[in-house]
């Protein structure tokens, strides 16, 4: 049951009861010559799909509503998998060949950017040109220049996180009608959650992670205590994997379930034996 030419693993699973919250959260855990992305999904549908997305196939960004029309085309140079919950090239999240993931968060927050001369993609497409075009996370943030992300009319605001099978990781966002990019230094926590700005959450991190320390934190289901419990606990993660390669993919799994809290669970393993062959896994619990 493999897909030819990379490393893929996606497991779902299905809690009994959702909480009443909107607990959607996604981490970046690297460790040695292992990444991994984990990230929880709870939306009022309940339902997705899987696309295979093959390399070489064109691409039309959909249609502006408003007749702005410069719709941005593009050739998929790589393949991808994704989740999608509205429809094909519409996707949650995902993860190329090359090995890189994008996942998506709602942020209400969010501005787009201005129409200008460079081709536009529609939000929920935006996504799906990174995968089928880029193979880093240097890659995603550079293609700004290239095209502009927009709404269907109001739309909805969604915020990014990126890894890469080199261990890169950022997070994207749109405020006040510009690209903001959270990368390397300016990244502290390879965390996000739904709701709130990473500046924001970043801020909290420091007040109770940092601070006189008899802060009591608000580790509920909210979307800052995620972030906080997160943050908490990539700062502490043991560093020595004491089981083979899927230890790291179980502890990812604990931190999503015990401390993340959501009806669907999503991780990706992006590395692995650098002398190992890649194959394409597919798991479903």
């Amino acid at each position: 049951m493999g897909i030819k030419h990379f490393i893929i693993m996606t497991v779902f699973f299905f809690l009994a009861v959702a909480p009443a919250a909107s607990p959607c959260s996604a981490i970046n855990i690297v460790e040695n010559d292992r990444s991994v992305v984990g990230a929880n999904l709870d939306w009022p549908t309940g339902n997705g799909l899987i696309f295979i997305n093959k390399r070489g196939a064109g691409k039309t960004a959909v249609a502006d509503p408003n007749k702005i029309l410069n719709p941005a085309k593009w050739k998929a140079r790589y393949g991808n998998i994704t989740f999608n919950l509205f429809g094909c090239d519409w996707p949650w999240g995902g993860m190329n060949e090359a090995g890189l993931v994008g996942c998506t968060l709602q942020l209400p927050q969010t501005q787009y950017p201005n129409s200008d001369d460079r081709p536009s993609i529609f939000m929920k497409q935006w996504l799906q040109y990174q995968l089928d075009s880029h193979r880093s996370v240097k890659d995603v943030i550079q293609s700004d220049q290239l095209v502009r992300i927009r709404p269907v009319s109001d739309g909805w605001g969604i915020h990014f996180l990126f890894a890469d099978r080199s261990g890169d990781c950022a997070v994207i966002e749109y405020l006040d009608h510009n690209c903001v990019v959270y990368h390397q230094a300016s990244l502290p926590v390879r965390a996000l959650v739904n709701h709130e700005p990473y500046s924001m959450l970043i801020k909290a991190a420091g007040f109770f992670n940092n601070g006189p320390g008899k802060k009591e934190c608000p580790y509920g289901n909210i979307p800052i205590g995620r972030f906080l419990k997160a943050s908490h606990l990539l700062a502490h993660q043991n560093t020595e994997w004491s089981g083979p390669d899927g230890s790291i993919v179980e502890n990812t799994f604990q931190i999503l379930e015990r401390y993340l809290y959501a009806p669907l669970e999503i991780l990706h393993r992006l590395t692995g034996n650098a002398n190992q062959k890649p194959n394409g896994v597919l798991f479903m619990i």
